[in-house]
């Protein structure tokens, strides 16, 4: 049986050095966030990193007896120096797009980290992430039809390469198995991936990748925000109007003091009518975690005037405040993408005895 050594500390060693492994965060074909030649330059460099790096007494380390899976080590020094960009950018600027210097600091970062721990263990994480994905996705559907498994189409599509040798060394490590019924072929956990799948869960727990991943998604999905609405406005365009009728419903007053939460770049805070219900006579603290986003809306307050709004960077799980602190706490989009375990409880101690707390969410 191949068991994972204990990552943990690598796994904080990574974020320090501020490398995230998050491939769908880059949207890895070359249609993606990298133009065409960056995309291919980026490749070629991963390619001659990994064949540097990527030795024999690394891979007998790493593997041990096991035969090396060929493309793994290529493919996983592009997906990390990618999606390290991707996130970087999304840091400075709010947007998703990366250029070729942003390139350059995601690998100096990986070549910082592979100096101070190793290849094999920037590998060996890599390989934890993607088949943690892999089984936990066929924890969740039971069994997922082989073709659809090597296309990615189920649980991984931001992939533009075909999961085959994944697969095969997945059952070699007798963590999955392919079964045929009906002259269909089908990929499902081993009694053996189940237990790999539990052990895999508890390290990236412990280590915080978890919450790490859910912001990942939401930067992924959600940040090119300017675009969002626009299609928002074509799709649904009662959307404006509802914000504002969910600020009437929630009671803000003039005067009033207000917490935010996932205000984005401002839809509800100032086209939603958030700002105007307030007025100058009350306050709103606006959050996000997106510093590209904030910028986005302090541009908006600049350009509008309004000194009695202010943005800060945070997430709704844990915020500086004390408790009964506002008269309303409010968002709207947000809660699927916290811990509602934490962000309800951190709402709640921060809204005055007698407030209000509204969170305007799609029921279908």
């Amino acid at each position: 049986m191949f068991i994972f050594p204990d990552l943990s500390n690598d796994l904080h060693a990574m974020q320090d050095v501020g490398i995230v492994i998050s491939p769908w965060l880059a949207g890895l074909s070359s249609e993606g966030r990298l133009d065409a030649a960056l995309y291919s330059d980026m490749s070629t460099r991963a390619r001659e990193f990994a064949h540097v790096h990527w030795t024999e007494e690394e891979r007998v380390r790493v593997l041990h007896h096991f035969p090396s899976p060929d493309r793994i080590p290529q493919i996983a020094v592009h997906e990390i120096v990618a999606s390290t960009a991707v996130y970087l950018t999304h840091k400075r600027t709010g947007q998703l797009e990366v250029d070729e210097p942003l390139i350059d600091d995601a690998m100096n970062r990986v070549t910082q980290f592979v100096k101070e721990q190793s290849f094999g263990t920037l590998l060996q994480l890599y390989m934890l992430v993607t088949s943690w994905e892999n089984q936990n996705a066929l924890h969740h559907f039971g069994e997922i039809p082989e073709r659809e498994y090597v296309l990615g189409s189920w649980h991984r599509p931001w992939v533009d390469y075909s999961l085959s040798e994944e697969l095969m060394f997945a059952a070699l490590l007798g963590n999955v198995e392919v079964v045929e019924r009906d002259g269909h072929r089908f990929v499902r956990l081993t009694e053996e991936g189940e237990q790999a799948l539990e052990r895999a869960s508890e390290t990236l727990e412990q280590a915080g990748y978890f919450k790490q991943r859910l912001q990942f998604l939401r930067i992924s999905q959600f940040n090119l925000y300017d675009a969002y609405e626009q299609v928002a406005d074509e799709v649904w365009p009662d959307t404006p109007q509802q914000r504002k009728d969910f600020i009437q419903f929630v009671g803000v007053q003039p005067g009033m003091r207000v917490l935010e939460l996932g205000c984005a770049n401002g839809p509800l805070t100032f086209e939603g009518g958030l700002a105007d219900a307030v007025q100058p006579g009350g306050h709103i603290i606006a959050v996000d975690p997106s510093t590209g986003m904030l910028a986005r809306a302090r541009t908006k307050q600049r350009s509008l005037q309004i000194d009695w709004i202010e943005f800060m960077n945070g997430r709704a799980e844990s915020l500086p405040f004390d408790a009964g602190s506002f008269d309303v706490v409010l968002g709207t989009g947000f809660l699927h993408f916290t811990d509602l375990k934490l962000s309800i409880p951190e709402m709640t101690r921060l809204v005055r005895p007698g407030g209000v707390i509204g969170s305007w969410v799609s029921v279908k």
